[in-house]
Parts: C-alpha cells; sequence; structure tokens
C-alpha cells in the first residue's frame, strides 16, 4: 500500500490489488496509466489522538489492515497496521476479533 498525496492532503491508496485490478485485468498500458485512475480513493484514517483500540475499531469496521494516521491539519503522518497495533493492546480478545473482522469476505 502507497499512500497518494496531493497538496499536502491524502487523496487516496494505491495497492497491488488495485493495479491488477484496475490496470491489469482492464489490459490498460500500465505506462500510459494515471496512478489517479487506478488508486482508492476511499480513506479510512485515523487521528494521531486515537487510541491504539479506536484504530483497530475503524479497521474492523473497514476490513482494513492498514491505516494512514492525520494531523490536526489533515497531513499524513505516518501509516499504522493491525500487528503494530495488536502488539500495543493488552486485549486478545479485541486483537482476535479485528482481524476475524478484516478478514471476514465482504458481505458475509
Amino acid at each position: 500500500s502507497l499512500p497518494v498525496v496531493g497538496d499536502k492532503q491524502l487523496v487516496g491508496f494505491i495497492t497491488d490489488r488495485d493495479i491488477v485490478v484496475r490496470c491489469v485485468a482492464r489490459d490498460s498500458h500500465a505506462p500510459d496509466t494515471r496512478v489517479r485512475d487506478v488508486m482508492t480513493p476511499e480513506i479510512y484514517f485515523c487521528t494521531e489522538e486515537q487510541s491504539p483500540r479506536e484504530a483497530m475499531d475503524i479497521m474492523a469496521k473497514h476490513q482494513v489492515q492498514r491505516l494512514p494516521v492525520l494531523d490536526d491539519n489533515d497531513r499524513l503522518t505516518g501509516i499504522v497496521t493491525l500487528g503494530q497495533l495488536a502488539e500495543q493492546i493488552s486485549e486478545p480478545e479485541k486483537v482476535c476479533d479485528t482481524i476475524k473482522s478484516v478478514r471476514e469476505p465482504v458481505g458475509a
């Protein structure tokens, strides 16, 4: 996953899956394709002030394993992973529930 930033603001994310599904599978010529045409524009994020537990709730709700971290000016300051958060939480059940939610097939 790579964040896509425009005018110092996060505007999307691009993943290997985005490239395969929206470029390669559509038989687009990759060198001529722009990132904005294949990126995922829906951005789920947490803020620097939120707790690891809150970030995990966002991940579970939106079925993502990585979250961009934004500051008070909505600028990207980092990316946090499910694994990093799991190391910070002393609630094994919460970690397991989040992992199950993230991995659950969409629409299940």
